[in-house]
């Protein structure tokens, strides 16, 4: 009875030793608490580290320092929330047409509240170039037909707007609007950008037309002013309005529109851009834009006495793909497409593949088949192409291309091959193609039941495949249209009965319509 007594005074010592504890503790974190609360809103990190339990000593570590409210990251960022709410709202004045004074009075308000922020350097140069606008503003030519040439670089702080209605119902100005839009954005795809500039090219000019429009209509007297230019960073009238409100809306300079006007008018691709997402050429560092135009101006005095053609081929041999690209379809529309075509297949040797795969796709676009037969002799010689070369082979490729890729894949397969060999790549490209030139082609891996393990999008969904014989299997039926009866989730016997149904009937009458030599091959034709 005495020891469990004993015991059990010993157990309510310890319960009471661990409450002491317990209750040590809640005062110290109260006392924390305490802390953070008086220090005037002040953020103190505190670390409780337990020590050794044999003293049974805690010790309160105090680290770090003590920060204002004003200048932590939350109230940071709110801040810069408010400023980017302020500056858009700005922007919309700008669009609006607003006078600069007015929009720089704005702009300055909303910095002076905002303090310093992640966006406020940002919005600060947009201010620079906003103040600057309003100085020269009050001197500005009057924008009338016969103004000069460097005249019309002034006034294009006064250009209209980027986001101009899309309905063809449009007003004189409106027209303006939106004409100015194309070469800003950069929309040089096909030709697209000319074409509507050139139906505003013969109007009539009125007193409200852009001085952007009269510049470019202009023409080659227009360059060199334009050139000198390049490095104006005053803000322009024309603004492209953000659609999130945590985005800072974009405001041109004028060398923006002098950039995208010289282009317009030479056809030659200086700056490469991609907007409305990529930067636009008044965002390049200074250095970088000063080096560009050194280029243009080197470009200027060695094509000077040239036309426009030749001082677009001029620039073809210095000039990136990016750069070129737009500049072929610009010789097509110009009726130059031998040169459009042989500027273009001087790409094909690029070290890059992806640049190459792109060649190949315009070429194609073109009505072009040199690219294709470049890639089907890489093939045919090398054994080795990458993926993305492989599919606009797959996708454009002739009964010859094909025969080639057909032997290629037989002698893979039957060298056992790796799990990244030419068969596999090929097989997984026509899994995307629907040449119907593939047929003959998918038969020899009927027989290949290896560990493919592949997941592949069919019919618009993900499927799993086991090897390449089932997803051989599973084309033939999408692209003939016959229902062989075959599914991907059946069991390996009703797989093999499905294969063999295949067989039979390309003996029957598939190898007579889909072969190399069948009915489809009289027509000539490569899809349906």
């Amino acid at each position: 009875m005495g020891l469990r007594a004993g015991a059990s005074d010993l157990r309510v010592a310890h319960l009471q030793r661990r409450l002491a504890r317990l209750q040590r503790r809640l005062v110290t974190l109260l006392c924390l608490l305490l802390i953070c609360v008086f220090a005037g809103g002040g953020v103190v990190r505190a670390q409780v580290k337990l020590q050794n339990p044999e003293k049974g000593k805690l010790q309160l570590k105090l680290q770090g320092q003590v920060r204002s409210q004003s200048g932590s990251g939350m109230q940071n960022s709110a801040e810069n929330r408010a400023l980017l709410e302020d500056w858009n709202e700005a922007a919309k004045h700008v669009v609006d047409g607003a006078a600069w004074e007015e929009i720089s009075a704005e702009v300055s308000a909303a910095l002076l509240k905002a303090g310093e922020t992640r966006d406020s350097d940002l919005i600060t140069s947009y201010l620079h170039g906003i103040e600057a606008a309003a100085v020269q503003v009050r001197t500005l030519p009057e924008n009338r037909v016969g103004v000069s040439a460097d005249d019309l670089i002034a006034l294009l702080i006064e250009s209209h707007v980027l986001n101009a209605p899309k309905s063809d119902k449009l007003n004189q100005p409106q027209r303006d609007k939106r004409i100015i839009q194309h070469p800003l954005l950069a929309i040089t795809r096909g030709g697209s950008y000319e074409l509507i500039w050139d139906r505003y090219f013969a109007q009539q000019e009125f007193a409200a037309t852009d001085p952007a429009i009269r510049a470019y209509k202009r023409g080659s007297e227009m360059i060199d002013p334009l050139i000198g230019a390049l490095n104006d960073m005053t803000v322009s009238r024309c603004a492209y309005l953000q659609t999130s409100a945590s985005r800072p809306s974009f405001v041109l300079r004028r060398c923006d529109l002098a950039m995208a006007l010289l282009e317009a008018i030479t056809h030659c691709k200086f700056f490469t851009s991609r907007p409305p997402s990529a930067n636009w050429y008044s965002e390049l560092s200074d250095e970088a834009r000063l080096e560009l135009i050194d280029s243009v101006k080197v470009w200027r005095e060695a094509t000077r006495d040239l036309d426009r053609v030749g001082s677009m081929e001029w620039w073809f041999e210095r000039a990136t793909f990016a750069q070129a690209q737009p500049m072929v379809y610009a010789l097509w529309s110009e009726g130059e497409r031998v040169r459009a075509l042989s500027q273009l297949r001087r790409y094909l040797d690029d070290e890059n593949d992806r640049t190459r795969t792109a060649v190949v796709t315009h070429l194609v676009r073109l009505g072009d088949r040199s690219g294709i037969e470049y890639l089907a002799k890489r093939l045919f010689e090398t054994r080795r192409l990458k993926q993305t070369e492989l599919s606009p082979l797959i996708q454009h490729g002739s009964r010859d291309d094909f025969l080639k890729i057909h032997e290629v894949v037989v002698d893979d397969i039957a060298s056992g091959g790796n799990r990244n060999s030419i068969s596999r790549m090929v097989l997984e490209a026509i899994s995307k193609s629907d040449n119907l030139w593939s047929v003959p082609v998918l038969m020899a891996y009927l027989d290949v039941d290896d560990d493919m393990k592949r997941t592949v999008s069919l019919n618009f969904r993900a499927s799993a495949v086991e090897s390449r014989a089932d997803l051989a299997a599973m084309l033939l039926q999408r692209i003939t249209g016959q229902d062989f009866r075959f599914e991907l989730d059946a069991s390996i016997a009703l797989r093999g009965k499905a294969i063999g149904r295949i067989r039979e009937w390309w003996d029957r009458e598939g190898r007579g319509v889909y072969g190399f030599f069948g009915l489809r091959s009289e027509h000539g034709g490569v899809h349906p």
